[in-house]
């Protein structure tokens, strides 16, 4: 044993006898790192702390290999002794290696530095106490693959990169070599991982799948098919107003089912009637409607119109303070103000003297309309005045003669003039011989 500089003492760990001992002072059975006996005839009850449980080294929380730990804090490692190697930590005061970025899913490690002389069974004995290994994958030179079951053994197995080994106590360069552990990107790592995205994925999906199912509404359900009685209750739901919207769409479905046969056609035709009494009652909503629109439009045109009104006196207001009588007592300011609010009246007085006007413009044009739909009855009775114009004017040039023919024409010409206002006001024509 050694004093350092602080006070404390230490001991040297590449003395398996010395780690023993020190152990069995402690009440603790000596057992290497491997799990076999440093001492074979151990007896709890000689050592120095009495009425203490054995502990196991390699029990969880007390093994050599941790879970990795905050950054913060220094990593102290020590030597690790194997069944057939030994690993011998680097040096503290040099940097740590360096190490790739860690794929997406990482379970495989790159190990570089293995002795030539080493096989499998080494690899497995030193890296196996990281975690369960699925594949290793050696190569003919002094590296190799590991892929663990997890991904957090990675971590682990990383603690061991810049470790120096070597097999047994031989002093062979083929028989040491320093280990560096880095991140391997793996093809069967990359699948893995995505495989588990998706199942996140899909796992995401059917949880919005059920909260959307959850707030939707429900379904309408689904339309009965025709029947004696569904057709007797639809009837009655027909004559009703407040359900006859939800009734005539199931008679439309119906028909377009081509469930209609000469069977039940009575019944349809029962039922398309009752649909058909809805017209008048339809037609009366709306023109009760048109009604209640009309009287909204007379009171918007009256409340605007006085609205307008007393923007004009606001206008007038400001045009009268602007005038000179009042405009010299007030400061630059105020005056500035003023101006500002009268433009800003006047802008909003002006929009809606617009909209008032546009509201009384198309009054005018849909009076000017109705009026336009007389034109025709008006035209026909200029045209039958005419006539009557032109057959007294022919009769007055033209006095009864004694010419037969000549009085049969006459008298034709005043038939005709006579007839044709009368076909004009009841649309109908009568021949005469």
């Amino acid at each position: 044993m050694t004093m350092d500089s602080n006070g404390s003492m230490t001991m040297p760990m590449s003395d398996p006898n010395a780690w023993a001992t020190a152990m069995n002072n402690l009440g603790m059975p000596p057992i290497g790192i491997s799990g076999q006996q440093l001492m074979p005839d151990f007896d709890p009850s000689l050592g120095m702390m009495g009425g203490i449980t054995p502990m196991n080294p390699m029990m969880p929380g007390l093994g050599m290999v941790f879970n990795p730990l905050s950054q913060d804090l220094p990593v102290v490692k020590e030597i690790i002794h194997c069944t057939t190697c030994t690993l011998f930590p680097p040096n503290p005061n040099l940097p740590q290696p360096a190490t790739r970025d860690r794929p997406p899913g990482c379970k495989t490690v790159f190990v570089g530095g293995v002795p030539e002389n080493s096989n499998e069974q080494l690899i497995v004995e030193v890296f196996g106490q990281c975690g369960e290994i699925v594949a290793i994958r050696k190569s003919k030179k002094n590296f190799c693959h590991i892929r663990f079951a997890e991904e957090f053994t990675v971590d682990k197995a990383l603690f061991l990169s810049g470790y120096r080994i070597r097999l047994g106590s031989s002093t062979d360069k083929k028989d040491s070599g320093r280990l560096h552990v880095d991140f391997a990107q793996a093809r069967d790592d990359l699948y893995e991982w995505e495989c588990h995205q998706r199942m996140l994925a899909r796992e995401e999906r059917h949880r919005r799948k059920i909260e959307d199912d959850l707030f939707r509404p429900p379904s309408p359900p689904p339309i009965v098919h025709y029947s004696d009685h569904e057709s007797s209750q639809l009837g009655d739901k027909i004559k009703d107003d407040g359900k006859f919207p939800e009734a005539v769409h199931v008679l439309l479905t119906w028909l377009e089912r081509g469930e209609v046969n000469r069977r039940n056609a009575n019944n349809f035709y029962s039922m398309i009637q009752a649909s058909n009494g809805h017209i008048r009652r339809l037609t009366g909503e709306k023109s009760q409607h048109e009604k209640e629109v009309e009287e909204a439009k007379d009171k918007f045109k009256i409340a605007l119109a006085g609205i307008v009104g007393q923007f004009e006196q606001i206008v007038s207001v400001f045009q009268a303070a602007s005038k000179q009588k009042a405009w010299d007592h007030f400061t630059k300011a105020q005056r500035k103000n003023l101006d500002m609010w009268r433009k800003q009246a006047e802008e909003i007085r002006n929009m809606h003297s617009e909209q008032l006007m546009g509201i009384r413009r198309e009054e005018e044009m849909e009076m000017s309309d109705d009026d336009m739909e007389d034109p025709p009855d008006s035209k026909d009775s200029e045209d039958s005045g005419m006539q009557m114009l032109s057959v007294q004017r022919f009769c007055q040039h033209h006095r009864p003669s004694s010419d037969p023919d000549l009085q049969r024409r006459q008298l034709c010409l005043t038939e005709m003039t006579v007839i044709i206002p009368q076909a004009s006001d009841n649309q109908l024509t009568t021949p005469h011989e």
